[in-house]
């Protein structure tokens, strides 16, 4: 159930929220989704949901490489806040 709420975060804010020229935020935030999505590939409850994360994923960087600097950081830095709270709340669940 926690990993599920972590990937909600991510195709959430992948859909609002990586470039050529990509802000630092955006390669922060996309390493952070790139270890994500390698843990839970390894989970076989979540292995149905890797390919849709990963899709939204995609979608996200071609989006994100069209935006100029200033909105590329504000979308992934709004995109690192929300996958700091979910991981938090994560963790107050006990993972």
């Amino acid at each position: 159930m926690k990993k599920i709420i972590l990937a909600g975060v991510i195709a959430s804010m992948s859909s609002a929220t990586f470039a050529a020229d990509m802000s630092q935020a955006c390669t922060d935030y996309y390493t952070a989704v790139d270890k994500y999505i390698e843990q839970i590939a390894s989970h076989d409850a979540m292995k149905g949901q890797v390919d849709m994360i990963k899709a939204q994923y995609d979608d996200s960087k071609k989006m994100i490489e069209s935006m100029p600097k200033d909105s590329q950081d504000a979308a992934c830095n709004a995109a690192n806040d929300a996958m700091k709270q979910a991981e938090e709340m994560m963790k107050s669940m006990g993972h």
